[in-house]
């Protein structure tokens, strides 16, 4: 018997907070272009950057509210969970499906026999992700055991594509592309957009989930 403690992100909160962290930028820009514009040089940096900050501010007082906590207690038969002030306890025989994805963070999704759906995910921005990643893992480890000993109907242990080789391909097919996007923009004097930008953090984003399940 195993039991874990692991911090999770209640990701529909996240996403209110995000969009409230959107519509701050948006009411800040609107006060500044229509209310402002006589009083204030719309070029001072210190208000723009005002702008930017305030959101981040945000977004890190509302971690104690977006962050949960969870422990978990795992035998070679079956899981128990105590979350949102609540204990549940599941058979391995109960469980249809868990799946672990690897993206700025963890996602594990559990499936039951009942269609019952539980999902933890744990952001790299919000808080620690490398107790869930540990239990996730044991927990495949363990079910995979169990399917071993089972000839009936087993749990299904679905990959993710960064843990198929096609996802390293497809990885390393993206990098050349991205790198030589660059030397071809660089190479016409122009600069680097934000598209761009963007797709060069999400890469980097899946590269450090392929490199993390790898070890």
């Amino acid at each position: 018997m195993k039991e874990y403690s692991f911090s999770y992100t209640d990701q529909r909160l996240l996403i209110l907070i995000l969009i409230a962290c959107v519509l701050i930028i948006f009411g800040e820009m609107t006060l500044i272009n229509h209310l402002l514009f006589d009083i204030i040089d719309t070029d001072n940096l210190v208000i723009y950057l005002f702008i930017l900050i305030a959101p981040i501010l945000v977004l890190m007082k509302s971690t104690k509210w977006i962050n949960k906590h969870a422990t978990a207690i795992l035998t070679q038969e079956k899981l128990e969970l105590v979350y949102k002030g609540k204990t549940q306890t599941f058979e391995f025989k109960d469980i249809k499906k868990v799946q672990v994805d690897h993206f700025n963070g963890v996602l594990l999704r559990i499936s039951t026999q009942s269609n019952k759906k539980i999902k933890f995910a744990a952001n790299h921005l919000t808080t620690s992700t490398t107790e869930l990643r540990k239990f996730s893992k044991d927990l495949k480890e363990t079910l995979e055991h169990f399917n071993l000993s089972r000839i009936e109907a087993k749990v299904e242990l679905p990959k993710n594509i960064l843990e198929k080789k096609l996802g390293l391909y497809l990885l390393i097919g993206a990098s050349i592309i991205m790198v030589i996007g660059v030397i071809y923009i660089r190479s016409i004097g122009k600069n680097l957009t934000g598209p761009l930008i963007v797709s060069f953090g999400i890469l980097a984003s899946l590269w450090t989930g392929y490199l993390i399940q790898k070890k």
